[in-house]
């Protein structure tokens, strides 16, 4: 049974490999969309037994590398079983639903390996074994912006996110470099291992918590590193771009990396990223509601509300954290759910400029449902999961800070003001261009997968309590590391 769990991860390059050898693009995404499904069948499963067995744990090591001291260590557990399944749900629903320009061979690569680099991160026990799923996750989308057709993608967006490409992997080298280097002092066999007793000393905890923190922020674009997703969103490739937003990489590494190994500097300063992230949350919604562009709208509006998961995170209690992770299912699905909306309406309209949209429900009514079901279940309407997170999350804030639980329902607002503002321009109104009347509304493909996402947020909206205790014991384990109790045993050590 070990061995599963590095198939789990192996399986999406696998997937990627096979594709390669077909010179046809139909068939290249038919082996695609197959494997996708056949993955999702296969995650969702294991996600199951977890549920209904919250101890379990699977792991696979091997022997240390010479010279490195360093291992192959993959481990499922309460904290990563449920992000299989909102990893390859995301690779499926893109698979199956994204507009036919979006899916050609290279596109369907790039995406499978993106979903293997992100199965790596969330098994990942050893911190160089995971920087480096980490890193390798950034590649695809790099390597698609540089060979996009269109040439203003190639010359300002793919530098952009070249930019951010280093200044995001700059600092997790470091931080890996400087954890080796202070565990191995402190004797530690394996110094990368992320379940190795040894802690990392005292004096180094306020390096490792900036450099992975700057490493967090730039992956979930918080101001003042946020400029690269909107954008990324708008013209970015589909998959990719929700594979970006919707995986939530960052947040992991808070829960699996950087409470853990230093609980001292994250009780310290974990309050301050959240307030940090905050601000870019508040700062983002204001921005989204002068947007022209229903993508880019739609792109500042989920920017945001990432942000809005280390608010959760920062509040510390048990509440916050359960709030955040339930949170990070719901943008998941969300952000698949709306991006391919607005992919959808790009592919019959060759626009998404609100000022040319108009009067799309008479012709495309289901697509305008798909649009406002999942505009209310991104502001957390009740029945959704993000009803049940933000709960949660004020629930922890309202105490201790009502001020930040009252920014974080200002930011609410004014994204479910952005929502509405662009669904009734777009859909209502008087029709502002022609539209040839053979163009069909929903296909079967596009349907199933519209509202397959709105049944999950609803069925995670009302039974989350499986979830919640799944990872119970992790969360628990957070909250002991966060407190001040535990952060003086580790920082006498």
């Amino acid at each position: 049974m070990s061995a599963l769990v590095t198939l789990v991860v192996a399986m999406p390059f696998l997937a990627a490999l096979v594709v390669r050898q077909w010179k046809d693009e139909g068939t290249a995404l038919t082996i695609g969309r197959v494997f996708a499904l056949g993955y999702l069948a296969v995650v969702s499963v294991i996600a199951i037994v977890f549920l209904r067995d919250p101890a379990l744990v699977l792991r696979h090591t091997s022997e240390a590398i010479p010279g490195l001291r360093a291992r192959w260590h993959l481990e499922l557990d309460g904290l990563s079983a449920p992000f299989l399944p909102l990893a390859a749900g995301i690779a499926a629903g893109v698979l199956l639903a994204a507009p036919r320009v979006e899916l050609g061979k290279a596109s369907v690569q790039s995406v499978l390996v993106a979903t293997g680099c992100a199965a790596g991160v969330y098994c990942a026990e050893d911190l160089l074994l995971l920087a480096s799923f980490w890193i390798a996750g950034l590649v695809p989308a790099t390597v698609a912006l540089h060979q996009s057709p269109n040439a203003t993608v190639r010359r300002k967006l793919a530098r952009m996110y070249d930019g951010y490409f280093v200044l995001g992997s700059i600092p997790i080298v470091l931080a890996v470099l400087v954890v080796g280097v202070s565990r191995a002092s402190a004797g530690a066999a394996l110094p990368f291992d992320l379940s190795e007793p040894t802690p990392i000393p005292h004096a180094y905890g306020p390096l490792v918590f900036f450099l992975i923190s700057w490493a967090l922020l730039t992956r979930k674009a918080v101001a003042p590193l946020h400029s690269w997703l909107p954008v990324m969103i708008e013209r970015g490739p589909v998959g990719l771009a929700v594979l970006t937003a919707g995986t939530h990489l960052a947040a992991f590494l808070a829960l699996r990396v950087l409470v853990p190994l230093v609980p001292e500097a994250s009780r310290q300063w974990l309050p301050v990223l959240s307030l940090i992230a905050l601000a870019s949350a508040v700062l983002q919604a204001l921005m989204a509601l002068g947007q022209r562009d229903l993508r880019r709208a739609v792109g500042f509006v989920i920017t945001s509300q990432l942000a809005l998961v280390l608010v959760g995170l920062g509040a510390r209690g048990a509440e916050g954290l359960h709030g955040s992770m339930l949170q990070m299912l719901s943008i998941g699905l969300v952000s698949l759910g709306q991006v391919l909306a607005v992919a959808w309406i790009s592919a019959r309209t060759s626009t998404t400029d609100l000022r040319r949209l108009g009067g799309l429900a008479a012709q495309f009514p289901k697509i305008a449902w798909v649009f406002f079901l999942l505009g209310l279940a991104s502001v957390g309407a009740p029945g959704t999961i993000a009803w049940v997170a933000e709960d949660l999350i004020l629930h922890a804030l309202l105490v201790r800070h009502p001020f930040v639980a009252a920014a974080l329902l200002a930011v609410t607002v004014l994204n479910g003001v952005t929502i509405l503002r662009v669904f009734f321009q777009a859909f209502f109104g008087e029709s502002k261009m022609a539209i040839d009347a053979r163009v069909s509304d929903l296909r079967p493909r596009e349907w199933v997968v519209g509202y397959a996402v709105i049944a999950a947020i609803a069925a995670l909206g009302i039974a989350p309590q499986a979830l919640i205790e799944l990872r119970r014991s992790t969360v628990d384990g957070l909250v002991r590391a966060l407190s001040s109790e535990q952060s003086l045993h580790s920082a006498g050590q």
